[in-house]
């Protein structure tokens, strides 16, 4: 309750009144579990100030709320018809039954028991950590390259001398319908061109937004983001069909299925799509050098296939690392020596 309250005072200006609570973080509230009543109490107290739902939401993000929870939050009026975005008058809001804002329920981490032989190999660890976790990313700001799909949601802000929003759901036919404009085309498309692309058609209807000094405004974002299937087969250690948020990458997919298991190879990881083989992932060049080039983004009915290994080396002694190691075939000795990390202080090197 304390970081709603944070939350709902930080939206209707009550920051100052509510310093006891400033440790917490309002980013970490979920708008979705809000309950109608408190949804009444922000309008409520917004309209008693005489301001706007985005002037309010303006001074929430700039004390630490997300856009992601503000977008939430202006859904949640607009659902329960509670607010205008032009409103600045104190009224009651009208009784409203619960939202049937759209909730994705995506896959959790499968309970992984490894073995002492799975806790060995050099690279099991990475999936299946406590302090280090590849859990999709939800809460997030949308990347501007990000591509957008069929079910994918925008939110469209008019402000200035008109003020609207729009809550676009993108359809089979690949478009967004915009009430007065007709269908707008984005599906396939990246976000930062999609976002162009729906604010030129709006001039034809906000006359306002064009001309070098405009009196109107549109922001374009994401409210909702698609989910995909992906499966996830193979030697893994939970293998299976795995839905994820339209932004998770490989990486999220090996995290949730508890990665290769004893006999999986971490260095010949497949991602397949439409029947080819688009990348092949070694985890050891993410371990050892920090690339991340082959955590790429993933589609819907992606499959992501773990061969057995091919080659697996036991070092032991006084070396940094120590364990079962994943060799390639054109690897060497001095390739090995670099994954476990050199040789310690105490090394003779001499008896290697």
């Amino acid at each position: 309750m304390q970081k709603i309250s944070l939350f709902i005072g930080i939206l209707i200006c009550f920051y100052a009144s509510v310093t006891t609570l400033q440790a917490q973080n309002p980013a970490s509230v979920d708008v979705n579990n809000l309950s109608d009543q408190q949804i009444q109490q922000i309008v409520t107290e917004v309209n008693a100030r005489g301001l706007t739902i985005d002037q309010a939401a303006q001074m929430a993000q700039m004390q630490g709320a997300t856009p992601i929870q503000i977008e939430q939050l202006k859904r949640r009026i607009q659902e329960l018809n509670l607010s205008k975005a032009d409103s600045t008058t104190n009224r009651t809001p009208k009784n409203s039954q619960k939202s049937n804002l759209k909730k994705e329920v995506y896959s959790e981490k499968a309970i992984i028991k490894g073995s002492p032989g799975n806790k060995r190999i050099f690279g099991f660890q990475f999936f299946n950590s406590d302090k280090l976790t590849f859990e999709p990313p939800v809460n997030m700001p949308t990347p501007q390259n990000y591509v957008l799909g069929i079910d994918d949601e925008l939110m469209v802000s008019i402000w200035g001398a008109s003020q609207q929003t729009y809550q676009l759901a993108i359809g089979t036919n690949g478009a967004v319908n915009i009430p007065d404009i007709g269908p707008v085309y984005v599906s396939g498309m990246e976000f930062s061109k999609a976002k162009e692309l729906i604010k030129r058609r709006l001039i034809a209807i906000y006359s306002g937004m064009d001309g070098q000094n405009p009196n109107t405004y549109a922001e374009v974002s994401i409210s909702n983001l698609r989910s995909i299937k992906v499966n996830v087969i193979g030697e893994v250690m939970a293998p299976g069909t795995y839905t994820l948020p339209s932004t998770a990458s490989a990486f999220n997919a090996l995290y949730l299925s508890g990665g290769p298991n004893e006999n999986g190879s971490f260095r010949n990881i497949q991602l397949i799509r439409d029947n080819k083989t688009i990348k092949t992932i070694d985890v050891y060049d993410y371990l050892i050098n920090a690339n991340m080039e082959g955590n790429i983004q993933l589609r819907e009915q992606d499959i992501i296939y773990i061969p057995t290994y091919q080659k697996r080396v036991e070092a032991s002694g006084a070396f940094k690392r120590t364990g079962l190691f994943e060799l390639s075939e054109k690897e060497k000795l001095s390739d090995l020596i670099r994954y476990l990390g050199g040789f310690t202080d105490q090394a003779f090197k001499a008896q290697l």
